[in-house]
């Protein structure tokens, strides 16, 4: 496999959750597709409504500058905003063989020397971890029991202990700033061994009145500085 062919796998990916309609919303822009244009390139598909009329194909280069992420934050939040006039002034563009307009992503202000840091994406790649189809490989240790955002910036997940029966809130930082962990991709594999030991259940308690869980707990030795 190319080094482009696994950026595109990555960005294909992170680009399924966004086929979900948003809750509450029956219109606005919806991703239409993500292709391949070309050996070195893809193309996120947007279009205006939930009736997936042709739209405009924003073109990604697949090279190594490409930051997968910051290209799905370009696509939702600098070009679908605008979609209807990003195709009206772009009319006259080539189109493929669907009808969509073809944009480099270039000309829609997309600059690759700028990384973004979209704590929903990385929400989402921990929850796949948590609730991955058939028996996960920590269920003998913990289980994933829900999730509830405190705020924008604070996300609280439930782990339900195996051992123990019971039920512990830990605050996940969502946005990146001084002091704040933002880096999930280990979180597991750092829960399974706290619980099957024990551990989990000693660790200090920051709040004992959530109705979702038996006490919220600082792990944060483990996830990075400490909170205050």
């Amino acid at each position: 496999m190319s080094d482009a062919d696994a950026r595109f796998d990555f960005l294909l990916s992170r680009a399924i959750p966004f086929v979900l309609a948003p809750i509450g919303s029956g219109g606005g822009p919806r991703l239409r597709g993500v292709v391949r244009g070309g050996a070195g390139r893809a193309r996120i598909v947007l279009c205006d409504s939930a009736d997936m009329r042709p739209g405009v194909a924003v073109e990604y280069d697949l090279g190594s500058q490409l930051d997968v992420p910051s290209a799905l934050d370009h696509a939702r939040f600098v070009v679908a905003p605008v979609l209807d006039r990003v195709a009206a002034d772009h009319s006259n563009q080539p189109r493929d063989s669907h009808g969509d307009i073809v944009i480099a992503a270039a000309d829609l202000g997309f600059d690759t020397t700028i990384v973004t840091d979209p704590g929903d994406q990385r929400l989402f790649g921990l929850f796949s971890l948590l609730t991955g189809g058939g028996i996960p490989w920590f269920a003998d240790d913990f289980a994933f029991a829900g999730f509830l955002h405190r705020d924008a910036d604070t996300c609280r997940i439930y782990i339900k202990v195996t051992r123990s029966a019971r039920t512990y809130g830990i605050d996940l930082d969502v946005t990146a700033g001084p002091g704040r962990q933002t880096g999930y991709a280990y979180l597991t594999q750092e829960l399974a061994p706290l619980a099957r030991t024990g551990d989990l259940d000693d660790r200090p308690v920051l709040d004992d009145t959530d109705d979702y869980c038996d006490a919220v707990i600082d792990i944060t030795a483990w996830l990075g500085p400490a909170r205050r």
